[in-house]
């Protein structure tokens, strides 16, 4: 495997309207707030709610087209 592949990186985007529209100190509180999610998982528990979410959609639309 290419050495690469084995890195784990982690990388924070930020959009230029962010840059454009907020002030240095609304940016870093922006930002903090955001990696305040990823530490305590929110990233992760949403992903498997909409997951969830999703899954039980198909399943109650493939339920009701049984009975059309």
């Amino acid at each position: 495997m290419p050495r690469r592949l084995k890195r784990k990186t982690k990388r924070v985007v930020l959009d230029d309207t962010l840059i454009k529209f907020y002030t240095p100190d609304e940016i870093s509180t922006i930002v903090a707030h955001e990696f305040g999610h990823y530490v305590y998982g929110h990233i992760v528990t949403s992903m498997v709610i909409m997951t969830l979410v999703t899954l039980l959609s198909f399943w109650l639309l493939a339920l009701s087209l049984q009975f059309m």
